[in-house]
């Protein structure tokens, strides 16, 4: 309509004056088909009353060339607009994405600073000197950082079980049986297992298994589906170590794993204490 109001001003050379203004405003607003649909009508409604000779689809030479040349500007005008989108787009995607990962930031830090107090409150508790409890403190810390430093360098933000046993254990490998399906751990299962599979370790060096030279530990797990999800079940079990002594008192290691873990059950068999850990896992990647 503006292009019939507007037809006696304009020069012949621009036929397609108004309808580029058209074709640029339905791309920005109503995307990539409209915009298409804009340049097909514009084309026809301009070959039939604008280019000569008039009220016709025939056209001259100067007219196929008028006309080729706005459907390729008009084209590229669209291009450049759907490409503004995606640029759009792909900001607004990367500023929701900054927004979770500083939420995701920001829950971790909470949660890591209340495990660091919970370790400081149990490691420097007790009738035990302040060198004694500051070595343990640093080895519960060091067990916890290891797991920060392998989910810091996994592409995928979780971390393999394997890969937190055997890190734990190395100082033991040639004493330790591992094996198990693969399961990959989130965050926060991550760092649960972390300080639970230390606190064994711990444990199994000072009074346990590998206190003694022909001690070992036998570690597996195996994944099943209960029908709610994935369910992961970890044993671990000590043999060839000293006669087991029932503990008088609860220490952090079964506090934690009772805490962290609600389906965990110790035995302290005369033979070799064991340990049994059922927990919901999320699914692999």
């Amino acid at each position: 309509m503006l292009r019939i109001v507007l037809d006696p001003y304009i020069l012949p050379p621009a036929p397609f004056f108004t309808y580029y203004t058209a074709v640029l405003l339905t791309a920005f607003f109503c995307g990539l088909g409209p915009a298409l649909f804009a340049v097909a009508i514009s084309g026809i409604t301009a070959l039939y009353l604008f280019l000569p000779p008039r009220w016709s689809f025939e056209t001259s030479v100067q007219g196929a060339v008028a006309l080729s040349a706005f459907f390729t500007i008009a084209l590229l005008m669209i291009a450049v607009v759907a490409s503004l989108h995606a640029a759009i787009k792909k900001i607004l995607a990367q500023e929701q994405e900054t927004k979770l990962l500083a939420n995701e930031l920001q829950h971790r830090t909470i949660n890591l600073l209340t495990v660091i107090q919970s370790i400081a409150q149990r490691s420097l508790a007790g009738d035990i000197s302040l060198a004694q409890g500051r070595e343990i403190f640093e080895a519960r810390l060091q067990a916890l950082a290891r797991t920060h430093q392998q989910l810091t360098s996994s592409k995928i933000d979780v971390v393999s079980l394997d890969e937190i046993v055997r890190s734990e254990l190395e100082a033991f490998s040639s004493r330790t049986k591992i094996e198990g399906d693969e399961i990959f751990l989130d965050y926060q299962q991550a760092q649960k297992f972390s300080l639970a599979v230390h606190e064994l370790a711990t444990n199994a060096l000072k009074y346990g298994a590998l206190s003694a030279p022909t001690g070992g530990v036998r570690i597996a797990w195996s994944v099943s589906n209960n029908g709610k999800g994935r369910e992961l079940e970890f044993r671990w079990k000590e043999y060839g170590g000293p006669p087991v002594v029932v503990p008088t008192r609860e220490g952090f290691g079964s506090t934690l794993l009772k805490a962290a873990f609600v389906k965990s059950r110790m035995n302290y068999a005369p033979d070799g204490f064991s340990c049994e850990i059922e927990a919901n896992v999320a699914n692999g990647p």
